[in-house]
């Protein structure tokens, strides 16, 4: 039986009575709170109101969509629910379509409940680990805030967040002390790319013959007193 510190809510959405019934059951006793719908059009309503965190969706059901065509209208207007895709005429075509989708898996039928019970455990241990780095890069962007509300500081905050957002090289000029590096870091932990490390390298601060090796590091016995290998900085970030 999974242990967690809230209840889980979970959707199942199939067209088969005795599945929604069986499975919600199961789930029920294992302590999730549970609602089941039987077409896409009722699926797609319960993910509004009821708000899962994770739904079991059929993929051969009636509707005025089948279940690939919910997975992907509702990976679009509900991205903070997993989906589990559940299908008694699956292929593998249809499970690689489900996962480039943003299916999180797909289960055939008939049910495993030791295998429905490891999955919902997966998704629960990541939304729980997302969590945790979520609320650390909150506390991390409120450190690092650029405090002001001068035109100047105004102007910079929006030029930050736009840069942010894109996927644009970009480079910081100025002198010493203007703050770049405060920058730099807003920047990195603004964009979508905050939970990939931030690696920072001062050439000022190094002999001409070491940046090379700061930048690519050396492998083991590359030369004397070398006893192990060392990522260089373009490889950690």
């Amino acid at each position: 039986m999974i242990q967690t510190a809230h209840p889980t809510r979970i959707l199942i959405v199939d067209d088969e009575l005795p599945i929604r019934e069986v499975l919600s059951a199961s789930l029920r006793d294992e302590g999730h709170i549970v609602q089941t719908a039987h077409d896409s059009d009722t699926g797609i309503k319960a993910m509004r109101e009821f708000q899962p965190e994770i739904v079991f969706l059929d993929i051969w059901m009636p509707g005025s969509l089948d279940g690939i065509e919910v997975l992907t209208t509702a990976k679009k207007q509900f991205p903070h629910i997993e989906f589990v895709m559940i299908s008694g005429h699956g292929t593998i075509e249809t499970a690689v379509k489900a996962t480039k989708l943003g299916a999180w898996d797909f289960i055939e039928k008939p049910l495993s409940m030791d295998k429905i019970t490891i999955v919902i455990s997966n998704i629960i241990n990541y939304q729980h680990e997302r969590f945790e780095k979520e609320a650390l890069l909150n506390k991390l962007r409120k450190n690092i805030a650029i405090v002001g509300e001068a035109a100047p500081i105004v102007n910079l905050k929006q030029m930050i967040a736009r840069v942010a957002s894109s996927q644009s090289w970009v480079l910081l000029y100025g002198e010493n002390g203007v703050g770049k590096e405060l920058t730099a870091q807003n920047i990195h932990y603004m964009s979508t790319r905050a939970s990939r490390p931030f690696v920072e390298v001062t050439c000022a601060n190094l002999a001409d013959d070491l940046v090379e090796i700061e930048l690519f590091g050396y492998e083991k016995g590359a030369f004397p007193g070398a006893d192990k290998t060392q990522k260089g900085k373009v490889e950690l970030s």
